[in-house]
C-alpha cells in the first residue's frame, strides 16, 4: 500500500514527541500525544524520522496529483490523525485509488468528523464500538489480552492470518459502512496498554440517505 505521514514541517517526530508537540498531528488519541504514557505502537525513531529528514532533504516530488495514487491501495496516515489533515487532500488522494484504510480519533470532535467519510472510528471502548456499529460505521478497537471481541466484530484478519491476509488485499478498515474490527494490542508499547472503560457511546453524525 502507499503509506502517507502526517508531520510537522520544522519539528522532526522524535523532537515532536519530546516537546509535546505530536498532539497537533494526533489530537486526542490517549494512545500518548502530549502525555509521558505513550503507549502508540509507532515507533517515531524509526520510519517517521527517516521519512521527515528525506522529505527535508527534498527527496519527494511535491507537486503530486490523484494520479499518483491511481489504481493503488492507499494507507492514509501511516502514522498521524487524518482529521489533522484537509479532508480536500484525502478527496484528491482516494479519487483515483483503488481503495484505501484510515483510522481517525477524531469522531468525538464535530468539527472534524467529516474525515469519518474515509476513515474508521479508532474506538477506546465497547460503548463506542457500539455507537459506530449501530449508526453505520466502520470501527477499529484494540482489546487488552483479558478481552473478547463482540459477537458483531471481526478480529483483523491481518493479525489472525499473518502472511496469508494483507492490509493491501483485505481492505476492510474505509470508513462508512466498513466492519467493526478487533485486535489484539500490539506493538512496542503493548505491556503499558490499559483499558479505559470511562467514555461512553460516541454522538455520530446520521448518515445521509
Amino acid at each position: 500500500m502507499v503509506q502517507t505521514w502526517i508531520l510537522l514541517q520544522d519539528v522532526n517526530p522524535v523532537d515532536a514527541v519530546a516537546q509535546g508537540l505530536d498532539s497537533s498531528i494526533c489530537g486526542g488519541c490517549r494512545l500518548g500525544p502530549g502525555s509521558k504514557r505513550r503507549t502508540c505502537y509507532v515507533n517515531v525513531g524509526q520510519a517517521p524520522l527517516r521519512i521527515w529528514q528525506a522529505w527535508q532533504a527534498g527527496g519527494y516530488d511535491r507537486q503530486w496529483t490523484s494520479s499518483t495514487f491511481a489504481n493503488r491501495a492507499v494507507r492514509l496516515g501511516a502514522y498521524g490523525d487524518p482529521a489533522a489533515v484537509p479532508n480536500s487532500v484525502w478527496q484528491q488522494v482516494t479519487t483515483e485509488a483503488r481503495s484505501w484504510t484510515g483510522y481517525t480519533h477524531q469522531a468525538r470532535n464535530r468539527k472534524l468528523q467529516d474525515v469519518l467519510a474515509f476513515c474508521q472510528v479508532s474506538a477506546d471502548t465497547l460503548a463506542e464500538a457500539q455507537s459506530c456499529y449501530t449508526q453505520g460505521y466502520g470501527s477499529f478497537r484494540v482489546l487488552s489480552d483479558k478481552e473478547e471481541k463482540a459477537t458483531w466484530e471481526k478480529w483483523c484478519p491481518a493479525a489472525e492470518q499473518q502472511g496469508a491476509v494483507q492490509c493491501v488485499n483485505c481492505l476492510l478498515c474505509h470508513g462508512v459502512g466498513a466492519s467493526n474490527i478487533a485486535i489484539r494490542v500490539h506493538g512496542r508499547s503493548s505491556k503499558a496498554f490499559l483499558d479505559s472503560g470511562a467514555r461512553t457511546g460516541l454522538a455520530l453524525p446520521k448518515q445521509q440517505t
